[in-house]
């Protein structure tokens, strides 16, 4: 069995380029659960997030045919 590559987290710029859009649209998707995120630490008052990019296409995928 092959062993599966590993995927890293990215922060806002490299989502926000992946997606095509800014910075802000990326914190503000993640902070209202639009796009699947992964805060850095959970207990902290200013969330620092990272996203998966298999995620954030799957995401995009998914919405396509939904009307969002």
């Amino acid at each position: 069995m092959a062993a599966q590559p590993i995927e890293y987290f990215v922060a806002f710029e490299e989502a926000a380029s992946f997606l095509k859009v800014s910075v802000r649209r990326v914190k503000e998707m993640a902070r209202s659960g639009k796009i699947p995120a992964h805060p850095v630490d959970p207990t902290a008052a200013h969330k620092d997030w990272r996203f998966l990019l298999s995620e954030l296409s799957e995401c995009m995928r998914s919405r396509r045919n939904k009307g969002r």
